[in-house]
């Protein structure tokens, strides 16, 4: 679905500079968190997740010496264990806020998108990465977000539009990496198939 190319994409479209506290919502590991932290200085890089074993394992990778050797300026991530819809941050607390790959486990995008704009400082910008639905029919389970529908919550670019609108947050950019992110998908099972017919 994106991995690392599609964190780098999403900070590229972001352009971090070094002023900005910079949030990343469902941050798993951390491994878009280590991507900013490697790629761009900026002045905080905060991760909040609601499973406290990933909170738990991704600090635990930022204090590898490897690791942390690739933040620039020093500054890495800080993860917490927390909930997209109660965010344990106070109000106006970052310049922008990133989310990749999250949305589609999150029913309620309304409740996720005014929590983003409680947290965020006038003038910030949010960036969402995530699986969008684009037709009709009923998806292949299991996803690789979800084993049955009761736990999947795709829906269409309208609704999370409409979720930021109702946010007082303004649509300034939007891009389908469908086509993008499928040949990838496709290069991978290649290589994987390749693979296994080697051993």
């Amino acid at each position: 679905m994106g991995g690392g190319p599609a964190a780098l994409y999403l900070l590229q479209a972001m352009a971090p500079v070094e002023s900005d506290s910079v949030l990343d919502v469902g941050c798993g590991i951390g491994g878009t968190t280590r991507a900013l932290a490697a790629n761009f200085q900026v002045a905080s890089i905060d991760g909040v997740d609601l499973t406290p074993e990933y909170v738990d394992m991704g600090n635990e990778i930022n204090t590898w010496p490897a690791v942390k050797a690739a933040f620039r300026g020093g500054v890495g991530p800080k993860l917490v264990q927390g909930s997209a819809l109660a965010l344990p941050y106070p109000d106006e607390s970052f310049t922008k806020i990133t989310m990749l790959h999250v949305g589609m486990n999150i029913e309620d995008k309304a409740a996720l998108f005014r929590e983003f704009g409680r947290v965020l400082r006038p003038g910030g910008a949010v960036g969402v990465y995530d699986v969008m639905r684009l037709a009709d029919g009923e998806l292949p389970f299991p996803m690789p977000w979800s084993s049955a529908p009761e736990t999947s919550f795709v829906r269409t670019p309208d609704a999370y539009k409409e979720a930021l609108g109702a946010a007082g947050l303004a649509l300034e950019r939007e891009d389908n990496r469908r086509e993008a992110t499928m040949e990838m998908l496709q290069q991978q099972l290649a290589a994987a198939a390749q693979g296994s017919a080697q051993e």
